[in-house]
């Protein structure tokens, strides 16, 4: 899947809130997230937060946001993704086990919504029942035809 460059810019222009909304949605219905990896050594990007010792790990719903951060201290490092599932059951547990955070969609400026991980495994979860709860909801448009 490719992004727009317009819709790129469009969301990273977002204040940190709403690009944090907008992640949350877009992670859950394309069931992948966006990681920045070192070409040199295989690290992920993490950035400091003001919490003294706590790091963020930075994440995007999609590569073409996550490229938009491909510059200065992060001029080495490569998009990658993580399916969904991944995520969910080895990377949030794994940040919060270290005391650290994420930075969902930052921008070119450096600027994101921090949280912890448990916050963040919360809304994905929630996001995911609201589809589920949707698709309950319209299960009378679909029908079994019984085999006689």
């Amino acid at each position: 899947m490719s992004i727009r460059k317009e819709q790129v810019t469009s969301v990273m222009n977002l204040d940190p809130e709403l690009r944090y909304q907008h992640t949350i949605k877009e992670i859950v219905a394309y069931e992948s997230v966006w990681i920045l990896t070192s070409t040199l050594d295989q690290t992920w990007a993490y950035m400091s937060t003001d919490k003294q010792e706590v790091l963020s790990l930075a994440i995007w719903p999609h590569a073409e946001y996550a490229e938009t951060c491909i510059k200065d201290k992060f001029a080495s490092y490569e998009s990658t993704e993580i399916p969904l599932d991944r995520f969910m059951k080895e990377i949030l547990p794994l940040i919060r086990d270290d005391g650290d955070e994420f930075c969902v969609c930052m921008n070119d400026t450096y600027t994101a919504q921090l949280c912890d991980a448990t916050y963040l495994s919360n809304d994905l979860k929630s996001e995911i029942n609201s589809i589920l709860a949707s698709y309950d909801e319209n299960q009378d448009d679909y029908f079994v035809i019984d085999k006689e």
